[in-house]
């Protein structure tokens, strides 16, 4: 037990170190050792799901959880997997089983809340993310996605709130600009809402959609040039016609 131990420890250097084969290779061990050592095969699972091999993942996760039900984070991290496969129903029971071992731990509570998000269960989404920030209410991914919920729900002046209070905790991408801007739109504040699509393409000049969506409103003001631009810049990137 005490070599199995040892590769474990290994292992989880190497993982430390950004050395994932090597991990892999010290956690194999360390499983042929001690077949019933659940961290080593979670550990596994998450390496194996970073190089995009689920099914690999998922029957190390669902090993770990048989040798220690208890194990909290392999259930999360089971759920995770799932949400990458689009496996809503399963992401929905496995952030369930975590959180009923941990019903204190933030980033499972988001978790869940994504995959309630994804199955269009909105209104439960909107009650996950919620315990996820009574518990931290400096995640900011959790507010982006309590913003992007409400924005779905039509609550659009609760949507912008919350993405600004993302935005304030330096969770700012392309999406939160986009989603600020959609809210924006929604209630009439064209000027706010273009300002927000720029932003979006500042941080990604790809983005065609909200090229799109930014042509549209300068055509809606008049700015007939300004819109000409944006909706060919959505053409070329897209080689959709309009």
């Amino acid at each position: 037990m005490e070599k199995a131990q040892f590769h474990y420890d290994r292992g989880n250097r190497f993982k430390a170190e950004g050395r994932f084969d090597e991990a892999i290779a010290e956690y194999l061990k360390a499983i042929e050792i001690n077949p019933n050592l659940a961290e080593a095969r979670n550990n596994l699972g998450i390496l194996y799901k970073n190089k995009s091999q689920y099914w690999a993942a998922i029957e190390e996760y669902q090993k770990a959880v048989e040798i220690n039900p208890n194990l909290d984070e392999a259930h999360d991290n089971l759920g995770i997997v799932y949400l990458d496969m689009h496996l809503y129903e399963k992401a929905v029971a496995a952030f369930q089983n975590a959180i009923q071992i941990n019903s204190q731990n933030p980033r499972v509570h988001n978790n869940l809340g994504v995959a309630y998000d994804k199955k269009g269960d909105y209104e439960k989404a909107l009650k996950e993310y919620e315990k996820a920030l009574k518990i931290d209410p400096n995640m900011g991914e959790a507010w982006y996605n309590l913003g992007v919920v409400h924005g779905l729900l039509g609550i659009f002046e609760k949507s912008i709130e919350c993405l600004k209070k993302a935005m304030n905790l330096d969770y700012i991408d392309d999406q939160t600009h986009f989603n600020m801007a959609l809210s924006y739109k929604n209630m009439g504040l064209i000027d706010e809402a273009i300002e927000e699509y720029k932003k979006a393409i500042e941080l990604d000049p790809n983005f065609s959609e909200a090229h799109y969506n930014l042509g549209i409103l300068y055509n809606k003001k008049g700015n007939k040039a300004e819109a000409l631009v944006e909706l060919e810049e959505f053409v070329k990137l897209t080689g959709q016609q309009i």
